[in-house]
């Protein structure tokens, strides 16, 4: 119910218009893409705002676009993409390691 109610909150907050040259498409599936991310860090590792922050960064910089933008158009096929993204950058991402307090 929380997780559903944050998700709902990003989608509204996504929907406010950005001032940049990006087409709109593209824009919001980066913001959702990011905020996304930002949650699900922030809910499965807490108070850990330094490692989600470079965790959701280094992620953010190795997605390309076109997998963001199925986050809104083609969940399924997004699922399994953003899996192989991970795996094939998982040394990049690991290196948020080092934020991680035990």
């Amino acid at each position: 119910m929380k997780i559903g109610s944050i998700i709902i909150l990003a989608f509204v907050i996504v929907g406010c218009k950005s001032t940049t040259n990006e087409p709109t498409a593209s824009r919001e599936a980066k913001q959702i893409f990011k905020l996304t991310y930002d949650m699900y860090c922030a809910y499965r590792n807490p108070g850990q705002n330094e490692y989600c922050n470079c965790f959701v960064e280094k992620l953010d910089e190795v997605t390309p676009p076109e997998v963001k933008q199925k986050i809104v158009s083609d969940r399924k096929a997004y699922q399994s993409e953003i899996q192989t993204v991970m795996l094939d950058n998982r040394e990049q991402l690991e290196m948020c390691y080092q934020y991680k307090s035990q």
